[in-house]
């Protein structure tokens, strides 16, 4: 019998689709990982986390915010009140 390896599967990378906020994420930036300091702004605006997208939805997550329609639409909105409020 041959024994196989069984390999960790590795995360999927993630392209921020949001506004830029200085300190936390760049707009259009692929990450490995969504960085540590989105998970300290979530308390005050928890849609930051659906602008963490898998790169192939990226066309649909810029349809809806040039559109102004769907989840990533509202996010990003909430995002840019969110910069605006804290001079991000």
């Amino acid at each position: 019998m041959s024994k196989k390896k069984v390999m960790a599967k590795q995360p999927e990378p993630v392209l921020y689709c949001g506004p830029t906020i200085n300190g936390v994420a760049i707009q259009g930036t692929v990450y490995d990982a969504v960085p540590a300091a989105v998970l300290e702004i979530r308390a005050d605006v928890p849609e930051v986390s659906n602008l963490f997208i898998p790169i192939a939805e990226y066309g649909k997550a810029e349809r809806q915010i040039r559109e102004g329609k769907g989840y990533i639409a509202l996010s990003y909105q909430a995002a840019l009140q969110y910069k605006a409020k804290n001079n991000r």
